[in-house]
C-alpha cells in the first residue's frame, strides 16, 4: 500500500469525523497526518513502525490507524463511523464545493439528511440564510443534486477544473508517476467538456491502474486496458488517465490536447519535415514546446487549439499577444453580506489586496431583487458612507462605490439617475422576466445601457450553464448600442456563467467594444475564478488592451468610468 493510498484513507477518516460534527482538532489531526504522509520520500511499509510516530502531526492515536490500515487495507474508526453516518449526507460529499463542515451544519440547522430534504431546503431558499452560505451555494447545490439524478453528457468548466485540479494532486504523489499533465478539452478551455482527460508518464501502467483503483473519486470503472483507465465520479464525471512512456510525454500531450482541424493542420507541417506527429514512437519529444521548434512555429497557447487558421499565424510568427492573469489589476462585480454575499466589505477588500490587485467594486444587489438582500436606497446611502470610510484609510488600494442595479421589465433601472451618479460603478442586468420576446428584450436591455450613468452591462445573455439557457436577445444590436453607448460589456467568470462567450467576446472586441473581466463573486474565496473569465479571453485572442480591468485605476476613471457619449 502505497502513502498515497493511505492518506486517503486518512482523509476519509476526516470527512466522516466532520460530518459527524466531532471536534475539529481531531478532524484537523487527520488531515494534518494525511498531508504528512503524502509529502514523505520514504514509503510507510518500508518504515519501522517506530519511526512512524516520530513524524510531524502524527501521535500514537493517529500511529495506530495507519498501522491498521497498512495490515488491514482500512481502519475499525472508518468502518464505525460509516455505521453512524446517514447514507444521504455521506451522498452529499459528491457535491461539488460543498464540504463536510458545510453538509454538519445543514443537517444540524435544518434537520437534513437525505438529498431530497437538501433539495426541498435550497428551493425554499433556507440554504442561503446558514453561516458563509448564499445563493451562489444554493446553485451549485441544486447543480450537484442534478449531476447525482442525471447521467449528464457534459459538464462544466468549474466542476471538471476542481475535480483534475484534485486528481493531478494526489496523482503527483503517486511514485510511480514522473509527470502529468491535463489534456483535451478541458486544457482547451472549453467550456463544457464531455471528460476529465490527464496523461501520466510513467514505466509500468497495471501499478498506477490498481493504485487509481482506490481513488475515492472512484465510483464505476467503465474500461482498462493496457494503457487508458476510464471511469466516472460520484458525481457522474467520465475521468480518462492514458499512461504513456517519459520519453513521448510532451508529443502525447499535444496529440491530445488539440481539436482534429488543428491537429491535421500541424500534422501537414510535420509531414513537410518527414516528421508524423501521431506516430509519438517515432520522435523523442519530452518537453511539448520542442516540437514547435522542431516545426518552426510559435508556441500556440492552449486555449487557442481549435482551428488550422490559428496554426497559419503560429507559423508566420504573427500569433496576438495574449491577456494573462497577471494583467488584471482590479474585480469590478462582486457582492458582500450587505446583499446576498457571504463576507463584509474590509474581508472582501483584504482578499483583493491578497490576489495583488490596485482596486475593487463594491456592487451588491439593487432594491427589487428582494430574494438576494436588495439594498434599500436609505441601506445603499449607508453602504456609500461606509466605502467612503474604508477608502479614506487605504492610500494603497482603491475601493469603489458600485451597485448592480437591476433593469426592471420595462427597461428603467432601480433607482433614480440622482442615486446612481453617486457611483463609481454602475452595473447593470437582467435578474427577472427571462422570457420575454426576443425584440422586447433586446428594446429592455437596450434602453438601460443608454442610461448615462451605466457603466457595464454583466452577464449579457443572462445563461447558467448546465442550467439554463440563455434569453432571447439580440446580440448584434446590443453591440451597437454598447458601441455607441461605451457600455462596456462583461465577461462574467463565474464558470456557472462564462458570459460573453469567447465567440461575442472576440466580436465585440473586434468591433472596437471595450470588455470587463469580472468574477460576480459572492464569497472572498471565489475572487479565483477570475481565470475562467481570463480562460474566454484568451479563446476570444483579446489583448489587454480591449480589456478594461487591466487599466490603472487613474486611467479607469477618467477614461471608463467617467462614460463619456
Amino acid at each position: 500500500m502505497t502513502n498515497q493510498e493511505i492518506a486517503w484513507e486518512l482523509l476519509e477518516i476526516s470527512q466522516y469525523l466532520e460530518l459527524k460534527g466531532e471536534d475539529s482538532f481531531k478532524v484537523i489531526a487527520f488531515k494534518k497526518a494525511a498531508q504528512t504522509i503524502t509529502k514523505l520520500s520514504t514509503q510507510i511499509i518500508e518504515m519501522p513502525p517506530h519511526k512512524l510516530i516520530e513524524l510531524n502531526g502524527i501521535g500514537s492515536s493517529i500511529s495506530n490507524v495507519i498501522r491498521e490500515i497498512v495490515a488491514d487495507g482500512t481502519a475499525q474508526i472508518l468502518e464505525q463511523l460509516k455505521k453512524e453516518i446517514p447514507p444521504g449526507l455521506v451522498e452529499m460529499l459528491a457535491i461539488p464545493n460543498l464540504g463536510a463542515a458545510s453538509i454538519n451544519i445543514i443537517c444540524k440547522k435544518l434537520g437534513v439528511t437525505t438529498i431530497e430534504q437538501l433539495e426541498d431546503a435550497v428551493k425554499n431558499k433556507k440554504v442561503r440564510r446558514l453561516p458563509r452560505m448564499g445563493s451562489k451555494t444554493e446553485l451549485a447545490i441544486l447543480r450537484g443534486i442534478k449531476m447525482l439524478k442525471e447521467n449528464m453528457q457534459q459538464v462544466p468548466i468549474g466542476i471538471a477544473k476542481l475535480l483534475s485540479e484534485e486528481l493531478i494532486r494526489d496523482f503527483k504523489a503517486i511514485p510511480y508517476i514522473e509527470k502529468v499533465h491535463l489534456v483535451g478539452q478541458l486544457r482547451r478551455g472549453e467550456e463544457m467538456v464531455d471528460a476529465v482527460e490527464l496523461v501520466v508518464a510513467t514505466d509500468d501502467p497495471q501499478i498506477i491502474f490498481n493504485i487509481l483503483r482506490k481513488h475515492p473519486q472512484v465510483k464505476n470503472i467503465i474500461d482498462i486496458d493496457s494503457l487508458v483507465f476510464t471511469f466516472s465520479t460520484k458525481i457522474g464525471v467520465i475521468v480518462k488517465i492514458i499512461a504513456v512512456p517519459v520519453m513521448n510525454f510532451g508529443g502525447y500531450i499535444h496529440a491530445l490536447t488539440g481539436s482534429a482541424e488543428y491537429l491535421d493542420a500541424v500534422a501537414k507541417i510535420a509531414s513537410k519535415k518527414e516528421l508524423d506527429i501521431y506516430d509519438l514512437s517515432a520522435y523523442d519529444c519530452a518537453a511539448e514546446k520542442s516540437l514547435y521548434q522542431m516545426l518552426e512555429m510559435d508556441y500556440i497557447e492552449p486555449e487557442l487549439r481549435d482551428s488550422v487558421e490559428i496554426v497559419e499565424l503560429a507559423l508566420a510568427k504573427q500569433l496576438p499577444q495574449l491577456i494573462s492573469r497577471k494583467d488584471i489589476k482590479g474585480d469590478l462585480h462582486c457582492h458582500s453580506s450587505w446583499s446576498d454575499g457571504v463576507a463584509d466589505i474590509d474581508e472582501m477588500i483584504d482578499s483583493a489586496k491578497k490576489l495583488g490587485y490596485e482596486y475593487l467594486a463594491i456592487t451588491d444587489h439593487s432594491k427589487s431583487l428582494v430574494i438576494a438582500g436588495g439594498l434599500s436606497e436609505k441601506k445603499l446611502l449607508t453602504q456609500i458612507e461606509r466605502i467612503n470610510e474604508l477608502s479614506a484609510n487605504k492610500d494603497d488600494f482603491t475601493v469603489l462605490k458600485g451597485i448592480e442595479v437591476d433593469i426592471l421589465k420595462d427597461g428603467r433601472l432601480d433607482y433614480d439617475d440622482q442615486l446612481l451618479a453617486e457611483m463609481d460603478v454602475v452595473i447593470a442586468s437582467v435578474h427577472t422576466n427571462f422570457q420575454l420576446p426576443k425584440a422586447e428584450m433586446t428594446e429592455r436591455v437596450t434602453q438601460a445601457m443608454k442610461n448615462k450613468h451605466v457603466n457595464i452591462l454583466a452577464h449579457p445573455t443572462g445563461r447558467i450553464l448546465g442550467r439554463r439557457e440563455g434569453f432571447e436577445l439580440d446580440m448584434e444590436k446590443v453591440m451597437e448600442v454598447a458601441l455607441a453607448t461605451n457600455t462596456i460589456l462583461e465577461i462574467n467568470s463565474s464558470p456557472d456563467r462564462l458570459d460573453l462567450n469567447h465567440h461575442y467576446a472576440k466580436k465585440a472586441a473586434d468591433m472596437g467594444i471595450k470588455l470587463s473581466i469580472n468574477t460576480d463573486c459572492h464569497d472572498p474565496a471565489r475572487f479565483t475564478d477570475i481565470e475562467y473569465g481570463v480562460t474566454v479571453a484568451k479563446k476570444a485572442r483579446l489583448a489587454k488592451e480591449s480589456i478594461i480591468n487591466t487599466y490603472s485605476v487613474k486611467r479607469l476613471k477618467e477614461e471608463i468610468l467617467c462614460r463619456p457619449y
